[in-house]
């Protein structure tokens, strides 16, 4: 298998744990997520918070600025003047019509949107909608990150726009409320069971099945340096081939290796021309000093040619590849956080205070100190010690999701923070 297929078939096998991923938490969500109480919106008795979404916009039609089409005719007569300034009388008609402007989606208000197992309510600085799920005729999702809610006692629909960073969230979790409003809640969870059976049916195969995924320093001659093939020039001619790797790859050391060799390939020429001009000297130590320069070079110039390939590669290439082995090993290190907790949990999966955990570049949320929590992206101090008193009291979060509604954090912050965390059992 070609360096290029193993890639695709890496990335295949990636998109396809977190697809899995994904379902497997919404199926979690599902199962164990029946609302919570809020102080933001007057709740009846039995109602109960399944998402607060800000910074949403409630949008209407409204039309643009219009314009007239016409003529006119007639006569300009002067009449006298005020001030230096002529003053006309204009006898005549005009003809034309007035043109109104073209009607475009506008954001009349911006504010929170509440989903609630009874209804869908904005809430804006100027406006407020409220769709009652008993009332509720229709709704059609724009995956652009905008809703359209069709009710019976208004003859405008209600459209609020999110922004499609939290598009899939409002999704799920309005289908989440609207199940438990119709009581339709176990067919919802085996429709989302069916979903995960059917992405777990049809994981890729991972790239080792088609071949071993071969490190740089193993490719094919082909595809390799073909420098230290200098040092191969008989009787020590390319001894200064680690030269010209050093002076490359600006390693020092194997710059001083090449003059060594190539030094004592000189001094057995140097030898032999003594012995032949009648001086004293052995051929047989001049053929020795030449044969050990000879093989030093060959023997340093293959040995260090996978450290010049490493040094010497694509910085984007090799920062590509370092960022796609964090990433599914974090991916790998979530799916085991699901689905063993106790087996996260003993090996250190995203507790990096503590020594020698294997945290696989996560954050434990529910345990880690507010001093690990800080390293996630996007979580300062204030925010990190909101974390750690909100999961003392509600025993820790259940999902990032469960976090996001519980903190009221921005959708872009929960989407950011997805591949950084786990949620462990407190």
């Amino acid at each position: 298998m070609s360096r290029h297929q193993e890639r695709k078939a890496e990335k295949a096998l990636q998109a396809w744990h977190q697809e899995r991923d994904e379902a497997s938490e919404l199926l979690d969500i599902a199962q164990h997520f029946n609302g919570e109480d809020t102080t933001d919106l007057l709740l009846a008795p039995d109602e109960k918070l399944f998402l607060c979404v800000t910074n949403t916009a409630l949008v209407e039609e409204r039309r643009g600025q219009g314009h007239f089409e016409g003529r006119s005719s007639g006569l300009s007569i002067p009449v006298g003047s005020i001030g230096g300034r002529s003053i006309r009388y204009r006898v005549g008609a005009s003809r034309g019509h007035y043109v109104q402007g073209t009607p475009a989606p506008t954001a009349i208000d911006h504010g929170n949107t509440y989903i609630t197992n009874k209804r869908v309510v904005f809430r804006g600085r100027s406006q407020t909608r409220e769709c009652l799920f008993s009332k509720l005729i229709g709704f059609d999702h724009d995956p652009a990150g905008s809703t359209t809610f069709s009710v019976s006692n208004r003859q405008k629909a209600t459209v609020i726009s999110y922004g499609a960073q939290v598009s899939g969230s409002f999704t799920f979790r309005l289908d989440l409320a609207i199940a438990h409003y119709r009581n339709t809640l176990p067919e919802f969870v085996a429709e989302l069971q069916r979903n995960l059976d059917d992405i777990t049916a049809h994981e890729p195969p991972p790239a080792a099945v088609a071949g071993p995924v071969k490190p740089r320093e193993h490719r094919s001659p082909a595809h390799r340096s073909r420098w230290p093939y200098i040092s191969l020039i008989p009787i020590g001619f390319g001894a200064w081939a680690p030269i010209y790797a050093g002076v490359k790859a600006r390693q020092r050391g194997w710059i001083l290796l090449g003059i060594f060799w190539s030094a004592v390939v000189l001094a057995g020429f140097i030898k032999s021309s003594l012995s032949h001009s009648g001086q004293s000297g052995n051929d047989d130590l001049a053929g020795f000093l030449i044969i050990i320069g000879w093989v030093g070079a060959i023997a340093t110039s293959f040995v260090i040619r996978g450290s010049y390939e490493r040094q010497m590669a694509s910085p984007f290439e090799v920062a590509t590849e370092a960022g796609e082995a964090r990433l599914q090993e974090r991916r790998r290190a979530q799916l085991t956080a699901r689905e063993n907790p106790s087996l996260a949990r003993e090996i250190g999966v995203g507790r990096p205070d503590e020594p020698g955990a294997f945290d696989a570049g996560l954050v434990d949320v529910n345990n880690a100190p507010a001093s690990a929590l800080v390293r996630l992206p996007g979580i300062d101090d204030g925010l990190a010690t909101r974390i750690v008193e909100a999961r003392a009291q509600t025993d820790g979060f259940s999902s990032l999701e469960d976090m996001g509604t519980v903190l009221d954090l921005p959708g872009d912050l929960v989407e950011r923070l997805r591949d950084h965390v786990v949620f462990l059992p407190r």
